[in-house]
């Protein structure tokens, strides 16, 4: 391996700078080869620096030419090259007692090549002093230096609130061997989620800090918990427990025309068109009635005559009465 040697200081109007990358955080250069392989829009090797240990799953940054623009990702695998500790060679030197007793004597064994792999998550411009986040559509090159994204400055590429005061806090973000506390905006209740993963990963604890951290905030929370998770919270933060049948009904003039040919099996094409039809006019006179009077009360015998007056007009009474 090749000694790193200090490098020049980054041009202070680069998209680096503004990141608050230096070159303390340096940890090597982007490789090429016909074992490890080149880089490419989904992956780069690079060659580790002397002395660096990056971690597994630690974001980094990729250099590029132009320096209002880098590629960012996160390490996902590597390898370390020895051809002194090849396993025939090991079992030589001790069933002869020769050659080499110390196969790897430091990180400057010439011998010594450590490359990790990067997946490639996108690329960061510059662009008037606001960072801009795109799909990677730039090859990242060879021979450039590669960083350490420093775990303080990840709210700032994702343009997230750094304290409990401005956001929703979900836990922490890990890179490097350094986490730091992540915060949602305040807004993003506002927008449409999916907390996704594996069965005991946490989905539900996350929700449930989600939850909880919009109450911190003030914001009324309405949750559908089919599983009953919450309940415990909800009676800690002297909320309301309401269960279906028991403490609340929904008519089922509102629930909308999908919703309620989900509860109604084994129809025929005809019959489903002619319920259709029919729960349209009663859920239309339902919505009018809650607009005029706030008042909603149409029995199910209503829909039942509904249903036989559609099929009367379209000539299938004996379907409608069925």
């Amino acid at each position: 391996m090749v000694n790193s040697s200090p490098q020049s200081a980054l041009n202070p109007s680069s998209l680096l700078s503004h990141l608050g990358v230096d070159n303390e955080v340096r940890i090597g250069t982007t490789s090429s080869s016909p074992f490890t392989g080149s880089p490419t829009f989904d992956e780069v090797p690079f060659h580790v620096d002397v002395n660096k240990r990056p971690n597994l799953g630690t974001y980094i940054l990729i250099q590029s030419d132009d320096s209002c623009m880098a590629h960012y990702g996160r390490i996902t695998n590597g390898q370390e090259e020895n051809p002194r500790a090849e396993p025939s060679r090991l079992q030589q030197n001790q069933a002869y007692q020769v050659g080499q007793q110390e196969p790897r004597q430091s990180d400057l064994s010439p011998h010594v090549t450590r490359v990790m792999m990067t997946e490639v998550l996108g690329q960061i411009y510059l662009e008037k002093g606001n960072l801009v986040i795109k799909d990677p559509e730039v090859l990242p090159q060879t021979g450039m230096s590669v960083y350490e994204f420093p775990v303080e400055s990840i709210p700032t590429l994702l343009d997230a609130p750094k304290s409990k005061e401005d956001g929703l806090f979900l836990g922490h973000i890990e890179s490097g061997g350094k986490k730091l506390e992540f915060f949602l905006p305040l807004d993003a209740p506002a927008r449409h989620m999916i907390i996704l993963g594996k069965t005991g990963v946490g989905k539900s604890y996350a929700s449930g800090v989600f939850v909880e951290e919009m109450i911190r905030h003030n914001i009324p929370v309405i949750a559908f918990d089919v599983l009953g998770d919450l309940i415990p919270a909800t009676d800690h933060k002297q909320g309301r427990n309401l269960k279906a049948s028991d403490d609340f009904r929904l008519p089922y003039s509102v629930i909308g025309r999908r919703e309620f040919l989900n509860f109604v099996s084994n129809l025929t094409s005809d019959q489903e068109e002619i319920v259709g039809v029919a729960y349209e006019a009663i859920y239309a006179e339902a919505m009018n009635s809650l607009r005029t009077s706030g008042k909603l009360n149409i029995s199910f015998e209503r829909l039942i005559q509904e249903i036989r007056d559609v099929a009367a007009e379209f000539g299938q009474s004996p379907v409608g009465g069925r």
